[in-house]
């Protein structure tokens, strides 16, 4: 189960280092790791695998503005792994949970995962649904997020 961190405790305690978090071209160079993500989760067709998240809006500056706020604004998430993600709730529907191999859209998504936020060359994000986010409170302070 992943534990969570509002945003004030997680850079108090020294999990997000704001220095570390990049403004970068999102989608790297050409034939890199980021353009196959951005392209994974924005084009319907690109992914021939299992169920993958969907931003609704492939445009770019639609993909940069979610990945950003929540690099900005999102809460920590370590996750089970030890991975550390930023979570950002949304407030509405950006995106689906969708299954390429059958065309069926799982279920919509409110939220966006920022994972690998500290290296320039592979962050991404993803639309996920922050459920569990939003009932969590903050392992630090207790407070309710996101918040």
């Amino acid at each position: 189960m992943s534990t969570y961190y509002c945003r004030s405790c997680a850079i108090a305690s020294g999990y997000i280092d704001r220095s570390l978090l990049p403004c970068v071209n999102l989608t790297g160079d050409p034939l890199g790791y980021q353009l196959d993500k951005y392209l994974k989760h924005t084009q319907t067709g690109y992914y021939s695998g299992g169920t993958v998240s969907l931003f609704s809006n492939p445009d770019y500056e639609s993909y940069k503005t979610c990945v950003v706020g929540a690099t900005i604004s999102g809460c920590l998430e370590i996750d089970d792994s030890g991975r550390k993600n930023l979570v950002y709730w949304a407030g509405r529907e950006i995106g689906c949970y969708y299954d390429p191999l059958s065309g069926v859209v799982k279920y919509p998504e409110s939220g966006v995962r920022v994972v690998l936020y500290q290296n320039e060359a592979k962050i991404h994000g993803f639309t996920c649904n922050p459920t569990g986010m939003l009932v969590a409170t903050c392992a630090c302070c207790g407070g309710f997020l996101p918040g």
